[in-house]
């Protein structure tokens, strides 16, 4: 059972559902960072206080589907909200993008997901304070999708680290447009990180 929240958990109602239906509020053309705080993500949106699966509402509009709709990309990617119901749809990556990953075997036994909030070893490291990590790894091969997550307001250059993959001659590139990335001798990688936008890391090895 899904249970429709509007932004406001309410604990006995929702320990009979399975999802909980949230960010109804904010609706229209701005960028969802402008929407949502980090600390309403975690707090209420995850679920992770009811113990139900996510879900989220969503509707873009404006002149500018294309880019809000990276914006909210860049949440969904950041947060793993895979689950969406969409008031009115916007820009054309957002299907794009999560087909592919579930192409790729998001959802399935074989991808392992990591959170940045989980308390757990991460393979996938950035000390740029604003940047999140998610890191979709697959258990039967060396093969990593890494979404890095601008949650700031500024274009920048970051540093990250994936050492942690234990891949042998490692091979990275934008799983997006296919360009290559230079990986130092310690396991690092330069990116220029759009504002408030992503980068899709395809991570192959041996």
């Amino acid at each position: 059972m899904e249970l429709h929240i509007t932004n406001g958990i309410t604990l006995p109602y929702l320990s009979f559902a399975s999802f909980q239906l949230d960010l109804e509020r904010g609706f229209g053309p701005d960028e969802f960072h402008n929407r949502f705080s980090e600390e309403y993500i975690l707090t209420e949106t995850l679920g992770t206080h009811t113990g139900c699966a996510p879900s989220v509402l969503c509707c873009i509009t404006g002149n500018n589907l294309d880019y809000v709709t990276r914006t909210f990309l860049c949440y969904t990617f950041a947060y793993d909200l895979p689950n969406v119901t969409w008031q009115y749809m916007g820009g054309k990556d957002y299907n794009k993008l999560w087909r592919k990953l579930y192409q790729f075997g998001y959802a399935t036994k074989d991808v392992e997901v990591l959170t940045f909030w989980e308390n757990v070893p991460h393979p996938v490291t950035v000390k740029d304070k604003d940047t999140r990590i998610t890191v979709y790894r697959k258990k039967s091969n060396s093969h990593t999708i890494a979404a890095v997550c601008d949650l700031g307001n500024s274009r920048r250059k970051i540093e990250v680290d994936i050492s942690g993959l234990n891949y042998k001659n490692v091979q990275v590139s934008n799983w997006e447009t296919g360009k290559k990335y230079s990986v130092s001798p310690s396991g690092t990688i330069i990116l220029d990180l759009p504002r408030r936008d992503f980068i899709l890391l395809e991570i192959c090895g041996k």
